[in-house]
């Protein structure tokens, strides 16, 4: 699920009802309930957190206040 704000946007759907495809009953039940808060929580906001477009893919560049000149 982390891996998915490095794809596009537009691929993150499909990608996310995929993930359980490998998974074997038991795997699945243990994870249910991961998945349904994902999906109730984050998949409607994926602009939100998707950061697929966004050049900095680091928090390097917002902690540039420590640096000195």
């Amino acid at each position: 699920m982390m891996a998915l704000t490095l794809v596009s946007e537009k691929y993150v759907p499909s990608l996310f009802y995929n993930l359980g495809k490998d998974l074997d009953d038991s795997e699945r039940d243990e994870l249910s309930r991961l998945f349904k808060y994902f999906k109730n929580q984050w998949m409607r906001q994926i602009s939100m957190w998707n950061v697929f477009d966004i050049p900095d893919k680091t928090n390097n560049f917002s902690e540039g206040m420590w640096n000195e000149y």
